[in-house]
């Protein structure tokens, strides 16, 4: 499941609170406030050491051609 299905989601269910004041919507609202945050975590994460890892051999790469 992507993350910008979870995000509709929540968008719909702001909007549906706004129109009836149901606490379920309440319930579904934190729990998938709770569930992005988590999965942007996770995956920001991982982008983070990802493009570090990519730098540090760019890095050493370009180290070697400004030496050449």
């Amino acid at each position: 499941m992507k993350v910008h299905v979870l995000e509709n989601w929540l968008n719909h269910y702001y909007i549906e609170k706004r129109k009836s004041r149901q606490p379920q919507h309440d319930v579904l609202i934190m729990k998938l406030v709770r569930i992005c945050n988590v999965i942007n975590s996770v995956v920001g994460g991982f982008v983070v050491t990802d493009v570090t890892i990519l730098l540090a051999k760019w890095l050493k790469r370009g180290g070697s051609w400004v030496t050449e």
